[in-house]
């Protein structure tokens, strides 16, 4: 009875695991998601300071002559 009992305890501890990997993956798949969509409007905010240095510059010149 012992290595019966000994078998299903480690049974359901992987079983325990699997869960937790399982939920983990989930868990990584939303993050990856989430860092990706911020990537994104970081590059886009990059994207309009450069536009607007440009514009400031061009109107600084402008004002130069």
């Amino acid at each position: 009875m012992s290595t019966l009992t000994d078998i299903l305890d480690r049974l359901t501890d992987i079983g325990t695991l699997r869960s937790q990997i399982n939920t983990l993956v989930k868990e990584q798949s939303e993050l990856r998601s989430v860092l990706l969509q911020q990537q994104r409007e970081i590059a886009e905010v990059r994207g309009q300071l450069k536009a607007m240095i440009q514009m400031q510059s061009g109107s600084d010149k402008a004002r130069l002559k």
